[in-house]
């Protein structure tokens, strides 16, 4: 699976682009490949990406982004990433490989 930066933001499995979801999605995932091997914690996810309006309902929608962002992976090849018995509080981007940074996650 290749992630692309440079330009829209797309991954690509193969010969095919994964179709990602919202822009929610494609906000989630840009911020976990520029945080390569680092904890990004739910605060600063929704600080990101909502203008730190931190409430549950933020908290949320952060979760279901999440789980909808792994199954958009996961349906594409990719192992849709670690399950947690409870909910996160913390998300952890792609280990770094030979390749530069954002580029592979898998």
């Amino acid at each position: 699976m290749e992630f692309r930066v440079l330009g829209p933001l797309e991954v690509v499995n193969g010969d095919e682009i994964v179709a990602l979801g919202g822009s929610r999605e494609r906000a989630l995932l840009a911020l976990l490949l520029l945080s390569p091997n680092q904890v990004v914690s739910s605060d600063r996810v929704v600080d990101e990406i909502w203008g730190g309006r931190t409430s549950e309902g933020a908290i949320h929608t952060l979760r279901v982004t999440m789980s909808r962002l792994r199954k958009a992976l996961g349906a594409a090849g990719g192992d849709g990433g670690p399950r947690h018995p409870a909910p996160a509080t913390s998300l952890v981007s792609a280990q770094a490989s030979s390749t530069p940074p954002g580029s592979r996650l898998w």
